[in-house]
């Protein structure tokens, strides 16, 4: 049986939830972490006291996004404004990564394609939680109006 859009929007909620909990403790808690999460975003950083600084912050705000998912993740039709808010979030994000692109490629030698693999990531995101919560508002008013047998 196909799960309902509700059931697939509570797990896409779930995702963002635990994968940023795990970013936002790793990148506030741990030196060794931060820099294996540069790796794999594809930055070089020098590493002073500033940029370790810096990344606990984004960390604490990672940790609180996560949160905040794992918040509307049980009953995501209820949290509707959190859902909106998460994918325009998701939305912004990319704009700026490509607004300020050269930053970016300059600063943390971020390659064009890393770029766009995240950018699909995220954008990949902010359409799976605005078209289930669609779809899940969709079919709760359309069984709303079926009379019951």
């Amino acid at each position: 049986m196909i799960a309902s859009p509700q059931r697939w929007l509570s797990s896409v909620l779930y995702f963002i939830a635990v994968f940023h909990i795990g970013m936002g403790i790793g990148l506030t808690l741990s030196p060794g972490f931060q820099q294996w999460a540069a790796v794999l975003y594809g930055a070089e950083m020098d590493w002073i006291d500033q940029a370790t600084y810096f990344v606990r912050i984004i960390g604490t705000f990672a940790l609180v996004v996560g949160l905040v998912a794992l918040s509307a993740a049980r009953r995501p039709a209820t949290h509707a404004g959190v859902v909106v808010a998460l994918a325009a979030f998701f939305l912004l994000r990319n704009g700026i990564r490509h607004v300020h692109s050269a930053e970016l490629y300059a600063g943390f030698s971020v390659s064009s394609g890393v770029n766009l693999i995240t950018s699909a990531f995220f954008g990949l995101l902010a359409a799976a939680l605005l078209g289930l919560l669609w779809a899940s508002r969709r079919r709760n008013s359309l069984a709303a109006t079926v009379p019951d047998s």
